[in-house]
């Protein structure tokens, strides 16, 4: 499609300079947009909207309007009609009148190119489905434009400009689609140089750790580790990079000491390099923050973690998704140390950041309405819990696969809230639901099991059944005590648990013994 949109672009430049208006204009375009993306653009007032499409316009209001209208049948569409300000002196956005030569030439159309950046401004209610929404074309000199397309050019820099577009469809959650784009050019015939081949098997590692697949993420990173110790300098930062994807994936295994060892080895290469406020130092802290977090100790998680933001705070922009999760990051620290408030604090935070910059249908909004849903099951507001919840298990059942180990920790947590609404029977159903999902995507060691069943052990508790609570318990336990070190929160409050179902049941104290 390259040559026409090439063309199109041409023709509008070719009309913009014949006919380029040198006074302010107001156009109108009507449209319907779904619910999900009107209230991303109520949330954005004041940010920037794009239109990544060739932008039709009208000076004629009232035909935009009719288009706008003409959504009201479809209850789950909104009709917009946006009012746009074009100033022509604050941007060199090309358009052009199409009087004359549009084919409906009664619609006054004006025709932009694509990719027209506008800034939002008032938003107002016409009636129940029709909104009005104020669009001020973009100054050039735009800082936030310009800080955030500076930024993107920059991380999407790659020396194989090529594989930008599998990048960006990574970025974006189009999974599926960037392997098939990057496994295109890893199967072709075309020659390509070592350091390409190990690029796409890094590209390739990456979709595959996004989609929870350890196994082949970690060979696809393997191979690509294998030809850059070959190949680069042992300082060189693409090895750092390498490390740091294959201590990620070792965390996902749950093998936290191989993790660790990665990830200090990427950091070790970064500290030398990079100056001390880099964005890959973000990176390193971050991950070394995630693995002691999953072992247990929070307080060096805290540490490195704000270590992490930090850095970030002062070399991204200030809505950038890498922002969003270390505030996710702390948010889940604080949790796990009691601190509800703050991990509320932390939670809105990144759920402002991901509402704005990344699509309805992300994975990572999933994440935080589910850990927003846990704070408010903590805090006893069961109602806005079940919200949050219901939101997370919608976002995660449109954007990842059926045996996503995501939409376990959502049933789990549905299962949860259930019990402590007394509702046992639909928690027990949640907690099977999570544990069917487990089963077919998980080692059956992994220490995720362990809270599975330990929930179960709870509802059972909760019922009286004592005898099954304590099957459960101990099914916990034995997991908890070959997958996590002694040290970890979970491993006391397991066992403490075993002692005191066991004590229900009139088991003798001495009985009891730790599982080696």
């Amino acid at each position: 499609m390259g040559f026409f949109v090439q063309d199109l672009h041409r023709q509008i430049e070719q009309l913009y300079s014949q006919t380029h208006e040198k006074t302010k204009q107001i156009l109108y375009r009507g449209q319907g947009i779904s619910k999900i993306e009107f209230e991303k653009v109520k949330q954005s007032q004041g940010g920037l909207w794009a239109f990544n499409n060739f932008l039709s316009t009208s000076t004629d209001r009232d035909v935009s309007l009719a288009f706008a209208e003409s959504v009201e049948s479809d209850p789950d569409l909104i009709g917009i009609l946006f009012q746009m300000e074009i100033d022509p002196f604050v941007s060199s956005t090309v358009f052009g009148s199409l009087n004359g030569t549009a084919y409906y030439s009664e619609e006054n159309e004006i025709l932009f190119s694509m990719h027209t950046v506008f800034r939002i401004g008032e938003i107002v209610q016409i009636n129940d489905q029709l909104w009005q929404v104020n669009l001020a074309l973009t100054n050039d000199n735009d800082e936030q434009l310009k800080s955030l397309t500076d930024y993107v050019r920059a991380e999407f820099a790659n020396d194989f400009k090529h594989h930008q577009l599998g990048m960006l469809l990574r970025r974006i959650d189009k999974l599926d689609q960037a392997e098939e784009f990057f496994k295109g050019i890893l199967e072709s015939t075309v020659v390509k140089s070592l350091e390409e081949i190990a690029d796409l098997h890094a590209q390739l590692g990456g979709i595959k750790h996004s989609q929870e697949d350890s196994l082949e993420a970690l060979a696809h990173f393997q191979s690509a580790l294998n030809i850059r110790e070959k190949v680069l300098k042992p300082t060189d930062l693409a090895l750092a990079k390498t490390y740091s994807s294959i201590g990620s994936t070792y965390c996902l295994m749950a093998n936290y000491t191989s993790a660790l060892a990665y990830h200090e080895k990427a950091l070790k290469i970064r500290e030398e390099v990079l100056p001390p406020i880099h964005s890959d130092l973000g990176i390193a802290y971050t991950n070394l923050g995630v693995v002691h977090h999953r072992i247990g100790d929070y307080q060096t998680a805290l540490s490195y973690s704000e270590k992490a933001l930090d850095i970030k705070e002062k070399t991204l922009p200030l809505n950038h998704p890498s922002l969003a999760i270390t505030y996710h990051n702390i948010g889940r620290l604080h949790e796990l140390m009691k601190d509800h408030f703050m991990a509320l604090a932390y939670y809105e935070k990144t759920l402002m950041i991901e509402e704005k910059s990344l699509p309805p249908t992300h994975s990572s909004l999933g994440t935080t309405y589910s850990n927003i849903g846990a704070v408010y099951l903590t805090l006893e507001n069961y109602s806005d819990a079940l919200l949050y919840f219901e939101k997370a298990l919608n976002n995660y059942q449109n954007s990842l696969l059926p045996n996503h180990p995501n939409l376990a920790a959502t049933y789990n947590n549905m299962g949860t809230l259930y019990k402590s609404m007394k509702n046992y029977s639909t928690a027990l159903l949640h907690h099977d639901k999570a544990l069917e999902i487990q089963l077919t995507s998980l080692p059956s060691n992994h220490p995720t099991f362990a809270k599975t069943f330990f929930y179960i052990g709870e509802v059972y508790y909760s019922m009286e059944n004592y005898s099954t609570a304590l099957l459960y318990y101990a099914k916990a336990f034995e997991i908890q005590a070959k997958s996590l070190p002694s040290s970890h929160p979970n491993f006391a409050l397991f066992f403490d648990k075993i002692k005191l179902v066991r004590r229900t049941l009139g088991f003798r104290e001495e009985t009891i013994t730790c599982v080696e």
